[in-house]
């Protein structure tokens, strides 16, 4: 791919790009959300008024049909409700109310979801996607069982001192709660074991879904046990959970002869796929600390776990070993494919690396096209990356660019550099933060002829997120009104953002750019793809986003996609 500068203009909805922006289609890119924003009335939003959502928490996630969801807040407001401050947060599904604290879950009349955290904190942990349209999710609730006639709880049974507990939810109804016992950890014996909180969920089917908890062994501290198991059977009575991993003393890596003194199960630090397989960051019990951090994978066909990569051992870059591979992203996808973000030992500047299938894709210090001018910086703490179901892997990525060459008028840029941000669909930059025009933003009816992206955040929490078959990335950015303060991202950068926005970008009209005529999405130009736009003949509306079959970017599938097809047979962008 060929590295092309992203200057967009979006309008009602879509995106306009100028001719040198090939890599990303006029109509790839949609605005789906902007906050603040008012959520119209409905069950979960009541008097029947809307309210104004103003704050976007985290948790973007979109599923393969589009469908969305994202964590937002209401405002606080006075009242003598005591259970006022236990309904700002909520789920949105497609910008309409899906969870809301305070409300009983929709399939499940026994929960009602109350944070009992501080307000910097959230309760809705962990959101996944299946396959299928299945919504797994991790929520700190409390055990309601009686409410008001509007689904609220009554107050008369609402404790302050009461635990908060977790709860894991799927399609909206509880499926298994804190406290619950589990026979899974050899040696350890029920109830001994029951859950003390989990870390995060991710859901293959309906059925299926890989969990990371901690079980309590005695009741104190020193006794949890981190395991990763996978539910069968989730929706049913008679679900079953059979372990994958744990931190639990004398219990191996299979196969492995070492020991898990830990491992981080948060969301980005642990994928799986839709047959179960796990890709997840190990500490290894009693090594050196620099030789401590593992990659491990479990694979769910073969029921074997092996090691892609530890600290210490030698990485694909000849002389330089790996460093540091804890705590950082990893993505898995159907296929197999394995990604994720290391650092090697050596020279700082350059020993940040994008490995996918154990070679370097990208590494810090690149040089990327005219526009990423170096060194580029990869994310690690809290970052972020994803991968489709072809392999193409989605990044952020951060440079330097001389301030007297793009910022000349902004006093509020100290330094000699202005820094810059993207997301990066392979090397080729897809949204770039401080350049990026968003067009006709409506916010609460206040339209505006021109923002700007003021910020791409660089976090798996709030930052962005690929639907389970590739086709859909949904991206969460800040919106501000043109100003040199913003000519580029900074740490002097003081522009006010005034929307917070969801955006929508059709992956399969930019691979489609990128391999001219592949209209199946397999990376290669060939007769399937003949067959695939013949058996979509008709679809679409003129202009229309994402037409199957559609190749040359009209919206439409008609007879001149398979001449443009056949003019590019033997196009290949694998």
């Amino acid at each position: 791919m060929n590295l092309v500068r992203a200057m967009c203009v979006v309008s009602a909805g879509s995106i306009s790009v100028g001719a040198a922006n090939a890599g990303v289609p006029s109509d790839a890119i949609e605005v789906l959300f902007t906050a603040p924003a008012d959520v119209a009335p409905g069950p979960l939003v009541l008097p029947p008024s809307p309210l104004n959502v103003s704050l976007f928490a985290g948790q973007p996630r979109i599923a393969s049909d589009g469908t969305w969801y994202a964590l937002y807040r209401f405002p606080l407001v006075n009242s003598s409700d005591p259970l006022e401050f236990t309904r700002d947060f909520v789920m949105l599904r497609d910008g309409a109310p899906f969870i809301r604290e305070g409300y009983q879950l929709p399939s499940d009349a026994n929960i009602v979801p109350v944070a009992m955290q501080t307000l910097s904190q959230q309760p809705f942990f962990d959101v996944s996607v299946a396959q299928d349209g299945a919504v797994a999710q991790v929520i700190g609730g409390t055990d309601v069982f009686t409410t008001r006639p509007d689904g609220s709880p009554d107050p008369a049974l609402f404790d302050f001192e009461d635990v908060k507990f977790d709860v894991l939810v799927l399609d909206g109804a509880s499926i298994l709660a804190e406290g619950t016992p589990l026979d899974i950890v050899p040696g350890v014996v029920a109830p001994d074991n029951g859950i003390e909180r989990f870390a995060s969920v991710k859901a293959a089917d309906a059925e299926t879904l890989v969990v990371s908890a901690t079980l309590s062994a005695g009741g104190t501290f020193d006794d949890e046990t981190r395991v990763i198991f996978q539910i069968d059977d989730a929706g049913l009575m008679t679900q079953s959970q059979t372990l994958r991993f744990t931190d639990a003393e004398g219990q191996q890596v299979p196969g492995h002869g070492f020991e898990a003194s830990t491992f981080n199960g948060s969301e980005e630090d642990i994928d799986a796929n839709s047959d179960g397989s796990i890709l997840i960051g190990v500490d290894v019990r009693g090594a050196p600390f620099d030789q401590d951090g593992t990659i491990v994978y479990y694979d769910a066909t073969t029921d074997t776990y092996s090691v892609v990569a530890r600290e210490g051992q030698p990485s694909p870059l000849p002389g330089r070993n790996y460093d540091s591979l804890f705590n950082n992203p990893l993505a898995l996808n159907d296929a197999g494919d394995i990604a994720f973000l290391g650092s090697v030992n050596g020279d700082s500047l350059t020993d940040g690396i994008l490995v996918v299938n154990g070679q370097v894709v990208m590494q810090e210090a690149t040089t990327v096209g005219t526009v990423v001018e170096g060194p580029l910086q990869l994310g690690f703490a809290n970052a972020n990356i994803e991968m489709d179901a072809q392999g193409n892997i989605i990044y952020w990525g951060a440079w330097n660019k001389p301030k007297a060459d793009v910022c000349p008028d902004n006093t509020d840029i100290t330094s000699t550099f202005a820094i810059f941000e993207g997301l990066f669909f392979n090397d080729e930059l897809i949204l770039e933060g401080g350049v990026t025009e968003v067009a006709n933003v409506d916010i609460n009816g206040t339209v505006f002829p021109t923002l700007v992206v003021a910020d791409l955040p660089n976090t798996g929490f709030a930052g962005f997120h690929v639907s389970p078959d590739g086709r859909w990335l949904i991206v969460h950015a800040l919106l501000a009104e043109p100003s040199p303060d913003i000519c580029a991202f900074s740490v002097n950068n003081n522009a006010t953002p005034l929307a917070q926005v969801l955006l929508r970008i059709d992956l399969d009209r930019v691979r489609a750019v990128d391999c001219p005529g592949d209209a199946d999405g397999s990376g290669d130009t060939t007769t399937a793809d003949i067959t695939f736009v013949v058996s979509n003949l008709g679809a679409g509306s003129p202009g229309a986003s994402g037409t199957p079959g559609d190749v040359d970017g009209d919206g439409l599938t008609t007879t001149a996609d398979i001449t443009f097809v056949v003019s590019n047979l033997g196009a290949s962008c694998g």
